[in-house]
């Protein structure tokens, strides 16, 4: 879905070039079409996309679990079937953000053309101002409308997802770590036998 839209915003600014004004206004026309079917699409799917981000998040955490305590799993079966699913997960979960990506950046793409398009112009009709403002806002799926997807969410989530999933993998070996109190008391307890 993601590439075709972007295929609609690509042929959209292909069209600008040389366009008159009523043309213009058919491309305008053609952008709110597409702008409320993607709305409609990122409505449908944000929450989805959420989740997807939360199950990544999980596998990377068992990923990540395997790197650093290899001991804890007793058979290479356990090994192969986590390793498979991280690396499955995390290409399809790449795959997905990309794919989301390039709505933005097509978006962005026809607003560069479209003020290159007027900037030679000496005047700009209110819709033709309308139309470049609300380009501007850009053109973005979100993920559980809350973070619009672009690459630099795509390097932002994977590095997040990485340093909390090595922050809890700490907390959990501090578990078996006993606290100050327990040797306190054990050295308390051998001094008053001795």
């Amino acid at each position: 879905m993601c590439h075709h839209l972007k295929l609609l915003l690509v042929s959209l600014s292909k069209s600008l070039n040389n366009a008159t004004d009523l043309e213009q206004d058919r491309v305008y026309k053609k952008y709110m079409t597409i702008k409320k079917l993607a709305s409609y699409i990122d409505e449908q799917l944000s929450f989805l996309v959420f989740l997807s981000s939360l199950y990544n998040a999980c596998n990377v955490y068992f990923g990540l679990t395997i790197i650093l305590h290899p001991e804890e799993y007793f058979a290479p079966i356990q090994m192969t079937t986590v390793w498979c699913m991280f690396a499955s997960n995390y290409l399809a979960y790449t795959g997905l953000t990309l794919s989301g990506s390039l709505l933005s950046e097509a978006s962005d793409n026809l607003w560069l053309k479209m003020h290159e398009a007027l900037m030679f112009r000496h005047e700009i009709s209110s819709l033709q101002q309308r139309f470049l403002s609300l380009l501007e806002k850009g053109l973005f799926l979100t993920v559980w409308k809350i973070v619009p997807i672009t690459r630099s969410f795509i390097l932002a989530s994977i590095g997040t997802i990485f340093s909390y999933s090595l922050l809890l993998d700490n907390l959990e070996s501090l578990r078996k770590v006993p606290s100050l109190w327990q040797i306190i008391g054990k050295n308390e307890s051998t001094e008053s036998k001795n």
